[in-house]
């Protein structure tokens, strides 16, 4: 996973033999933190429709749908995005 200094996440991988293992959950909390530390107030991915449960889990809401061109391939996606909670709870509602 790759973090843009402005808050882009960018290549969000994880093989399919490790799925379910929480590799992800602590990824995204070193992402998070690092983005504090980085003084970056907002995250913003571009989502597959398989990674969108674990970013909704992670408290990213939908921004819109997208399109991706991947080497002329189009591929819908969706747009989403993470700000920290002011009250701590680490929920965005």
């Amino acid at each position: 996973m790759e973090l843009d200094p402005d808050g882009h996440i960018d290549c969000t991988f994880v093989d399919p033999d490790h799925a379910g293992q929480g590799i992800m959950d602590e990824i995204m909390a070193e992402v998070k933190r690092e983005a504090a530390g980085q003084g970056i107030t907002r995250l913003v991915a571009e989502v597959s429709l398989t990674a969108r449960k674990f970013f909704e889990r992670q408290g990213f809401v939908w921004v819109r749908d997208n399109l991706a061109n991947i080497d002329g391939i189009v591929l819908p996606n969706f747009i989403m995005e993470w700000k920290p909670d002011p009250f701590g709870t680490s929920v965005q509602r």
